[in-house]
């Protein structure tokens, strides 16, 4: 069984969210309707949930496509019409993409609310359930001084 949640990505200081709000299946016991677990799993599900629609929408890049004329209206909006069919060599080591995610969490690099509840330690314990907000909120360092 999975659970639905909601995830989104904030950075401070800027007033749009850089990927506004997606929805994440959890793996939940069949007999539970929450997520049960501490906050370094969820960061593990969550980045291995991202490394797989990375590699999801590297291989659909590769293809080309006859683009509908919605594609390219909003392709010319943002500057880029892109029709597919490039060669995209980027790899993404998931085991790296993992500690990476935790160790920017314990250098504070980023924030994680669940239901507007802060989490400060990624060995808490998280209960999570149908329909819940996760937001990561990302620190941006100043200049000058």
């Amino acid at each position: 069984m999975t659970l639905s949640i909601k995830v989104e990505a904030k950075v401070v200081g800027r007033p749009k969210r850089p990927f506004g709000v997606w929805d994440v299946s959890l793996p939940i016991d069949k007999d539970d309707q929450q997520f049960h677990g501490n906050l370094r799993e969820l960061i593990t599900l969550l980045v291995k949930d991202e490394v797989k629609d990375f590699h999801e929408r590297q291989e659909k890049r590769r293809l080309s496509h006859i683009m509908t004329p919605a594609e390219i209206s909003l392709g010319v909006e943002s500057g880029k019409v892109v029709p597919g069919e490039q060669d995209l060599d980027q790899t993404v080591d998931l085991n790296e993409a993992i500690q990476t995610a935790h160790q920017a969490f314990e250098d504070g690099l980023y924030y994680v609310f669940i239901d507007h509840q802060q989490i400060q330690d990624l060995n808490t314990v998280v209960e999570i359930s149908e329909g819940s907000l996760v937001s990561f909120i990302r620190l941006v360092a100043l200049a000058g001084g």
